[in-house]
């Protein structure tokens, strides 16, 4: 089944409420040569909706049990359903996506090499940005209240994710309204986490990403301070991994933790510096069985205890 548009401005409607099916080839929507050409699907039943992006104009869209829409000329798409997940695939040229959502609550995904698709998040509980074989970078800038994982190399967060979040980036960079520990979540083990200026109210945790670096832009002026009534701690820290150019606090008023830094158990190679550690009950706390780590180049002030090793079972520590 084919609809050609033809030139000047089309806009293609496909509506799945009454139980549409389409053929088991596909539906071929053609936008034509010219002009603003607009799909719209509505009412797709729920379930993994996918978007294959091929160019700025051209690509499907998989809706679950129903077939598949190819489109040739069209920006952009925009997408109703049932709820469910959400699949977005991109070129296999270097992206440069932007994710917000906008006045109506639906996800805007959109970018130079690819169709700006506005989707209804209603119902939605997850979705997965799929980068291609180039390099790509997906920027959130609106929060998001649903898990999400990444498969591109970098990443740049302005915005908190309020759900689960995974990933594989290399690079992720962290602003002000975003927070730290999705980008550590984000990250693959070994990658940098770069945190712009600001103060970011979390409790962090590092250990689970072996080799992982975290680098705040100078400790005058990116603070990290532990939350009230959540962890002990306010930064962990394990196998190789890096915390540069922090202040690091705590909030105070009942429930407050009492360790800036914790270096796990059995952690080797942790490396602390370059950060100011202050009015935290105790500064750094070494748990047994660590070896190698490197706590150098701090301003360790106002804390009711600088350093507390609680046995002898660590060696190698550089302080």
């Amino acid at each position: 089944l084919v609809l050609d548009g033809g030139e000047g401005d089309d806009t293609f409607n496909v509506d799945f409420a009454g139980g549409l099916t389409l053929p088991s080839n596909g539906l071929n929507v053609l936008g034509g040569i010219g002009g603003n050409d607009t799909l719209n699907v509505t009412n797709a039943p729920s379930g993994n909706h996918v978007f294959n992006y091929t160019n700025a104009t051209d690509g499907s869209v998989v809706v679950p049990g129903r077939g598949t829409i190819h489109y040739t000329g069209l920006d952009p798409i925009t997408y109703t359903s049932a709820g469910g997940t959400l699949t977005f695939n991109f070129t296999t040229t270097a992206d440069d996506i932007a994710v917000s959502v906008d006045g109506s609550g639906n996800l805007v995904v959109a970018g130079p090499t690819i169709e700006t698709t506005p989707v209804s998040l209603s119902g939605i509980t997850a979705i997965a940005f799929q980068g291609g074989s180039d390099t790509d970078k997906v920027t959130i800038n609106s929060p998001l209240n649903v898990n999400v994982t990444f498969d591109v190399e970098q990443i740049v967060l302005n915005a908190a994710i309020n759900g689960v979040v995974s990933g594989n980036a290399t690079t992720v960079t962290v602003n002000a309204g975003g927070l730290i520990q999705n980008g550590i979540d984000a990250a693959a083990s070994g990658a940098t986490v770069n945190v712009g200026a600001g103060t970011y109210h979390e409790d962090i945790n590092l250990s689970l990403k072996p080799g992982l670096s975290l680098v705040g832009a100078g400790a005058a002026t990116t603070t990290i301070s532990g939350v009230l009534g959540a962890a002990n701690e306010t930064v962990v820290v394990g196998n190789n991994n890096t915390v540069r150019g922090f202040t690091i606090t705590r909030t105070l008023g009942g429930g407050e933790n009492n360790i800036g830094v914790v270096v796990a158990s059995g952690a080797t190679g942790s490396l602390i510096t370059e950060n100011v550690l202050t009015n935290n009950r105790t500064a750094v706390y070494l748990n047994g069985g660590t070896t190698q780590a490197t706590i150098s180049r701090n301003l360790i002030t106002n804390n009711r205890s600088g350093f507390v090793a609680p046995d002898a079972s660590y060696t190698g520590y550089v302080i």
